[in-house]
């Protein structure tokens, strides 16, 4: 709530995330939800290890937001220490915009400031 999230954890720092996460998320977000539904959701991998090439074309070009453990992390403290003040209207705007693959990461750290 209050949006539908599409998401995937790969949080292994010793393997590569390959493009089978992306396809992961098409296929289950396909499956779970409305052609419709799935392609407004947000979408997001969490990655503790590199990605391969193929992973971070297929997340451009998919939506896929990449972001670290860290990173969802700090996103979960600071909801639970801001509480009602955490908007997650205004994060969703920095979610569903680009960039997306990896550059996602550092947009939501900038949102989290």
């Amino acid at each position: 709530q209050p949006y539908k999230v599409v998401g995937e954890c790969k949080a292994t720092k010793t393997k590569k995330v390959g493009s089978n996460t992306a396809s992961q998320i098409v296929r289950l977000g396909l499956q779970n939800l409305e052609e419709e539904e799935y392609l407004g959701c947000i979408k997001i991998v969490v990655a503790g290890g590199a990605l391969t090439k193929q992973v971070r074309k297929m997340s451009e070009r998919h939506r896929i937001n990449v972001l670290r453990p860290e990173t969802i992390q700090r996103l979960v403290e600071s909801k639970v220490s801001l509480q009602e003040n955490f908007d997650l209207i205004e994060l969703r705007g920095y979610l569903e915009t680009q960039p997306f693959g990896e550059a996602a990461d550092e947009k939501i750290s900038h949102y989290l400031g």
